[in-house]
């Protein structure tokens, strides 16, 4: 079958062969470092009836991951404790926790965690003191070379080789697949497990990974398990225990985005359920777990969720889920733009909250928001009142600054470029300098590479030479997005695909301004349209013959039964900008 020219584009500037695409979605196999040691600990515990406590982080990952356990484990057979640990108690395990633990579960003999515990020596030491044994699952890294838990799996521990680059539900995922091969479990147990497994891809999703390899198999089985769960009748995905629950859980948090808008209203026609993908999980369902911790909000919506007995009651907590949410929004934008207007010396490397703005919880979300508005690596650090500044970094490229931080004897933990800090005052001027060298190299690395290396495709419906595409824009458009959703999912380490529609302004047959606040620009060719997000102002600097391209996403609308080709992205490039990317496709000016 023929390839839509913008598809060929695409391939050609990202390097895709034909080799590329058809392995896309294969991986090697390799194992964990420890998962079997793990897994062999695990499914003792199951087959002698023991008493599992799990332990896990409380945002998307780690929810996910309990999801995981919880209904692996309980589709298996096991006695299985659940402690939810109070966000406002920060990352980690702590030895109160562990005694918290015991005390509400005295009968537990294992300790399960997943996404958390790889540096919780002191707790594991408590455990042990009590008799109680630890299989540890984490993602993230570990500076020392301790390692107190009786097994444990952490592709990030630098003994590793493991390839590839993974969340902490996935970990927990493949730890069920290796006890399940184990207990060699019936084929309807299997399935559960299996269907059980799929939602690390939202654990995924929530952290970031790369979407390749094991990553994004999850991914795409998530998807798949959602679709599932949402078509399917509730007593097909309900079973009077965990697996049950979880399903359910879900099966309502999806509803409630299709059939409702942010606001609680309910929607005049509900979205298709094919409307769930991976954007879907990025914009809608993993901000809204991540929500009860970047509030600092407890459990409860999320137990809530899991163990309602009615649809209505689920219904209810998903809602709940939904509005706090949008408060985390507003709550961001609010300290994003106060740390942005108070006066920082050491910004935009280092934010200084000094007004009480940043809570915590979410000092990362400010930090990301931060570095998406400055470009630059950065630090969100709130005043712990003792002499040290504690928060979040975030880096651009996917750079370990975190890693920087810990070289010159600055307290990080996390993941390279998104991690928690806690800096000493007069450390303060010295994690500013290491953020500023980082930045200084990313820019100039960003220098050497082509302006237009982010643009795969390019129209140019104005113009009678140099075009990727012929007249025929809704036919190569189709053709495109067909091929592109055959990738999907996108995301870090494979970049969701990105066009351009070039042209020199009084070549479009209309241009109109749209929204409720007139924020938005349409311009209209023959078969073809764009639409630039918040660029009304754009217009005063655009005059006759001035280069415009517009830079974003293709798509088909159809609209009062005519169907039209559209990019479509908050981008617009004029005069010099518009035509280096031109340029780049062969254009003429």
């Amino acid at each position: 079958m023929a390839k839509s020219k913008l598809f060929r584009s695409l391939c050609d500037r990202r390097g895709w062969t034909d080799g590329f695409l058809e392995t896309l979605d294969t991986y090697d196999g390799t194992p964990i470092l420890g998962i079997d040691r793990c897994a062999d600990r695990v499914a003792r515990a199951v087959a002698g009836r023991e008493k599992i406590c799990l332990f896990c982080d409380f945002d998307t990952d780690g929810l996910s991951s309990l999801m995981v356990l919880a209904a692996s484990l309980s589709a298996m057979g096991a006695d299985i404790g659940i402690y939810l640990p109070d966000p406002a108690a920060g990352y980690g395990i702590s030895v109160d926790q562990v005694a918290e633990l015991l005390e509400l579960h005295p009968t537990t003999a294992l300790i399960l965690t997943a996404d958390v515990g790889i540096s919780a020596d002191d707790a594991w030491a408590y455990a042990h003191n009590r008799g109680v044994d630890v299989v540890v699952t984490d993602h993230h890294q570990k500076d020392s070379e301790v390692r107190s838990a009786d097994a444990w799996a952490d592709p990030s521990l630098p003994e590793d080789p493991y390839p590839h680059t993974v969340c902490g539900a996935e970990v927990a995922s493949q730890l069920m697949g290796e006890v399940a091969s184990l207990l060699r479990v019936d084929v309807a147990v299997a399935q559960k497990v299996d269907a059980a497994r799929a939602i690390a891809g939202l654990g995924a999703r929530g952290d970031m990974m790369p979407a390749l390899g094991p990553s994004r198999a999850s991914v795409k089985r998530a998807v798949d398990l959602l679709h599932l769960i949402c078509l399917s009748d509730e007593s097909m995905v309900s079973d009077g225990g965990m697996w049950g629950a979880v399903m359910l859980g879900l099966r309502s948090l999806v509803r409630r985005n299709l059939e409702y808008a942010n606001d609680g209203s309910p929607k005049r026609s509900p979205d298709p359920v094919d409307r769930v993908d991976e954007h879907f999980l990025d914009m809608r369902v993993s901000p809204q777990l991540n929500s009860i911790r970047r509030t600092g909000s407890g459990l409860d919506f999320f137990w809530a969720l899991m163990t309602a007995p009615t649809e209505d009651a689920r219904s209810e907590a998903a809602g709940e889920l939904v509005a706090l949410n949008e408060r985390r929004k507003v709550a961001v934008e609010e300290a994003m733009e106060a740390l942005l207007a108070a006066e920082q010396p050491l910004a935009p490397w280092v934010f200084c909250d000094t007004a009480g703005l940043v809570r915590p919880s979410f000092a990362g979300l400010v930090a990301n928001r931060l570095m998406e508005a400055t470009g630059s690596p950065c630090l969100v650090l709130v005043d712990g009142g003792n002499g040290t500044w504690s928060g979040s970094g975030r880096c651009p490229m996917g750079a370990d600054l975190r890693g920087r931080l810990v070289s010159a004897g600055i307290a990080a933990a996390g993941h390279g470029p998104a991690f928690g800090a806690s800096v000493p005052e007069e450390s303060l001027g010295l994690a500013a300098s290491i953020a500023a060298a980082m930045d200084k190299e990313l820019r100039e690395f960003a220098g050497e590479t082509d302006p237009a290396s982010a643009i795969d495709w390019l129209v140019a419906p104005g113009r009678s030479v140099g075009t990727v595409v012929g007249d025929d824009y809704l036919f190569e458009v189709q053709g495109y997005l067909r091929a592109v959703s055959r990738m999907a999912p996108f995301g870090p380490g494979l970049a969701r695909p990105q066009g351009a529609l070039f042209f020199l302004s009084g070549e479009e047959d209309e241009v109109k301004t749209m929204g409720k606040d007139k924020d938005h620009v349409k311009w209209v060719f023959n078969g073809i349209e764009a639409i630039a997000w918040r660029a009304a102002d754009v217009l005063s600097e655009i005059g006759p013959g001035t280069p415009v391209c517009v830079v974003g996403e293709a798509s088909v609308n159809t609209f009062l039964g005519r169907r039209s080709a559209q990019v479509t992205g908050a981008i617009v490039l004029t005069g010099d900008d518009a035509l280096a990317v031109a340029s780049s496709f062969s254009l003429e000016p």
